[in-house]
């Protein structure tokens, strides 16, 4: 019934809406303390050692099992898993780690390599976004404390003025 285009969204904050003060939550701490939560939570949950010790922690926890494929790795996958090689084996602190967990899955769970190597690509994404995100919010929050100071400012002002 809610898809993700822009109608049905409306619908569903409509149907929200209609729960009354329940739903609508008044946040106790002030926004800037809420959004430095948010932007080193989510620094921290995509560091790359993390991510890769987490990564590494649930393809352990799985069975392993995963149908043979004699499929050939095409070009754009060996450039994608060269680029993690280097990227996380190479350049980054997790070299020590990433080689040792790779090497881990390869011996432990060798069907489940491919996926592995996926998701620490999928990781890829994320280190770079992290900068994009806090940088993002922290110019919002620079703006938020502008005009909070401009508004007290303009207050000051009008009581100087009335008073």
């Amino acid at each position: 019934m809610y898809g993700c285009n822009g109608h049905n969204w409306v619908q569903l904050g409509s149907v929200l809406g209609t729960l009354g003060p329940s739903w609508q939550k008044v946040p106790t701490r002030p926004v800037e303390e809420i959004a430095r939560k948010y932007i080193d939570a989510f620094w921290h949950i995509y560091d790359p050692m993390n991510f890769l010790k987490r990564t590494f922690r649930h393809f352990r926890m799985m069975n392993g099992w995963r149908a043979k494929s004699d499929r050939p790795f095409t070009r754009t996958e060996w450039q994608l898993f060269s680029a993690i090689c280097w990227r996380q084996g190479v350049l980054r602190s997790t070299r020590f780690r990433f080689w040792g967990q790779l090497l881990a899955i390869a011996l432990t769970r060798p069907r489940l390599l491919y996926d592995y190597l996926v998701a620490l690509s999928t990781g890829e994404h994320f280190f770079q976004f992290r900068h994009v995100v806090k940088a993002q919010l922290e110019e919002q929050l620079a703006a938020l404390a502008a005009a909070q100071s401009v508004q007290a400012v303009a207050e000051r002002q009008v009581a100087e003025v009335t008073g």
